[in-house]
């Protein structure tokens, strides 16, 4: 991961991608943070009731798209 990402988190939309046991989802979220650097750490927030939550929960990753204007 290339740290300097983290410069460009700020509020925004992104794409979050999971994927486990040949399952995959993607959905937009309007909030991503670093909670830490020395190991790169991105926090999102994810509704226990959703597809995703299971996927990300179970394979303990995501990828995160930032998406342009």
């Amino acid at each position: 991961m290339d740290k300097k990402v983290f410069s460009k988190l700020s509020y925004g939309m992104y794409l979050v991608t999971c994927e486990h046991d040949g399952k995959r989802n993607t959905f937009v979220v309007n909030t991503a943070f670093q909670v830490a650097s020395k190991t790169p750490m991105i926090a999102i927030s994810v509704s226990k009731d959703v597809f995703s939550h299971d996927l990300i929960a179970k394979s303990k990753r995501f990828s995160l798209s930032i998406l342009k204007k």
